[in-house]
C-alpha cells in the first residue's frame, strides 16, 4: 500500500517538474514532448495495476490510445480558442471538448473497432498539422519555486482523483481516461498565462509529438505483456522515445512536410 501512494504521490508530480524544468531549459517544444510521452500515464497504469489487478490494468492499456482522440481535440481547442480568451476559459472551453469527446468513444464503443487504436496514429499527426504555428520566439521566464510546487500538487491531485474513481467504471472507460491530459492541464495554463500564445503553440506542437509516441507505446506493450508483465513497458517505451525523437527530427528538418 506503502508504495502505491508513493507512486500517486510522488511519481507523477516529480515528473511534472522535470518536465517544466526542462520547457525553461530546452523550450516548450521539448517540454510538450516530454509531457506528451506517456510518463504520467504510466504512474497512473502502475498504480491501477497494484490496485485492480492485471486484467484490468490490460483492458485500460489497450483502450488508451483511442482516448487520445480526445486529447487531439482537447489540443486543438486550446490552439484556437486561446487567440480569443485568457487561459481560463480557454482551459475550461477545451476541458469541456475533452470530456465530450472521450464519451463520444466510450458510447460509440470505439476501443472495440479493429485498428481503431492504429487510426488514431493518423488523427495525431493531423492535429499536429493543424495547430497553427507560432510566430515569434517565445521568451524565457525563471520558473518560481512555489509555482513548480502548484504545479505538482494540482498533478498528484489529478492522479489521485482517477485512480479513486477506476472501481467505480470499467476497463475500457478508465483507458480512455488514461490520456487524461494531467501535464496537459497543467503545462498549457501557466504557459499561456506567463508567456502567452505563442510560447503555447510551441508547446502543442511538442505534445503532440508526445502523444504519438504514448499511443505507439500503449500500442507496442500488449505484444510482450503476457511474457513479461509490467516489464514489457521497457522495450515498448524505448521504441516509442525513439520513434518521437526520429519524428521530431523529421518535421524540424521539413522532411515530411512544409507544412508542418
Amino acid at each position: 500500500m506503502g508504495s502505491i501512494l508513493l507512486i500517486k504521490l510522488l511519481i507523477g508530480p516529480s515528473l511534472i517538474a522535470a518536465t517544466s524544468l526542462a520547457g525553461q531549459r530546452w523550450g516548450q517544444r521539448i517540454a510538450g514532448i516530454l509531457a506528451g510521452l506517456p510518463s504520467v500515464a504510466l504512474a497512473l497504469v502502475a498504480v491501477i495495476w497494484l490496485e485492480q489487478g492485471e486484467q484490468f490494468a490490460r483492458v485500460m492499456i489497450h483502450a488508451a490510445p483511442i482516448g487520445l482522440i480526445a486529447n487531439s481535440l482537447y489540443m486543438l481547442a486550446l490552439a484556437f480558442t486561446s487567440q480569443h480568451f485568457r487561459w481560463p476559459i480557454t482551459m475550461l472551453i477545451a476541458t469541456i471538448c475533452y470530456f465530450l469527446v472521450a464519451n463520444l468513444i466510450s458510447v460509440l464503443e470505439l476501443t472495440k473497432i479493429n485498428y481503431m487504436g492504429i487510426y488514431t496514429l493518423a488523427i495525431l499527426f493531423i492535429t499536429y498539422l493543424a495547430i497553427p504555428k507560432h510566430t515569434t520566439t517565445s521568451i524565457s521566464k525563471k520558473l518560481p519555486n512555489s509555482e513548480l510546487f502548484i504545479r505538482m500538487g494540482i498533478s498528484a491531485l489529478l492522479i489521485l482523483s482517477i485512480s479513486l474513481i477506476a472501481p467505480l467504471f470499467g476497463g475500457d472507460c478508465i483507458g480512455i481516461l488514461t490520456g487524461f491530459p494531467i501535464a496537459g492541464a497543467v503545462l498549457p495554463a501557466f504557459t499561456l498565462a506567463l508567456l502567452g500564445r505563442d510560447a503555447l503553440l510551441k508547446q502543442l506542437k511538442g505534445f503532440m509529438l508526445g502523444l504519438f509516441g504514448f499511443a505507439i507505446c500503449f500500442l507496442i506493450w500488449p505484444i510482450w505483456i503476457s511474457a513479461y508483465g509490467f516489464a514489457a513497458i521497457i522495450p515498448a517505451l524505448m521504441l516509442a522515445v525513439i520513434c518521437t525523437a526520429s519524428l521530431n527530427y523529421l518535421l524540424n528538418c521539413n522532411l515530411l512536410t512544409s507544412a508542418a
